[in-house]
């Protein structure tokens, strides 16, 4: 059963990537969260979910441990297969997962597509009790502060980038820099737009 995957990045796409290592190329699914950390790289190591069945072995591959172990927990829920919960990983933060589950805010899982009435309200019932908020963890979304989000947002806008791609360029720089220095992650984020 393969859990961990390191190589080369022979194709990236937002759904999946192909990997090679040790001249086999692996066909892994992966999740946007997942994707927007692979900017500008060629090589990429994941954390793997190996999903065996009668007819077909799949890879569903994770740029952090806990994104794994969140996906892991939506299979678990009856009615969430695979696909649904890459989609979920895809369509809320990490953050906003815990968020959404503590507050039991259904509403905001409606918005993902393929999330009815049902499946939300099941998915709450079941993952609240499967998750505690774990300050210590080391996912690199812990770090997404939506109030300095906000405010990188607000300067790039200043600057007269675009709000989306500002938004953009926030999150993916604070993807990969902890840094909590306001500065600093302006400094970053306008070097990834000089570069793009």
């Amino acid at each position: 059963m393969i859990g961990y995957i390191k190589g080369t990045i022979v194709e990236k796409k937002p759904s999946h990537l192909i990997v090679e290592a040790n001249g086999i190329g692996y066909s892994v699914h992966i999740p946007l969260s997942t994707y927007y950390t692979l900017t500008d790289k060629d090589y990429v190591e994941l954390y793997i979910y190996t999903r065996v069945r009668e007819d077909d072995i799949s890879l569903y591959g994770f740029a952090a441990i806990e994104e794994k172990e969140l996906f892991e927990k939506f299979i678990s829920i009856s009615g969430i297969g695979p696909k649904l919960a890459l989609t979920l990983l895809s369509g809320l933060s990490i953050d906003e997962i815990y968020d959404t589950i503590e507050r039991q805010d259904a509403k905001r899982l409606n918005k993902i597509p393929g999330i009815g009435n049902k499946t939300s309200e099941r998915i709450i019932l079941e993952m609240k009790d499967k998750i505690k908020r774990r300050p210590e963890r080391l996912l690199p979304y812990a770090m997404v502060n939506e109030e300095i989000k906000n405010d990188l947002v607000a300067a790039l806008s200043n600057l007269g980038y675009n709000p989306n791609e500002s938004r953009n360029t926030a999150e993916k720089v604070l993807l990969s820099d902890t840094s909590k220095d306001l500065a600093v992650l302006l400094k970053e984020c306008l070097k990834y737009l000089t570069r793009a």
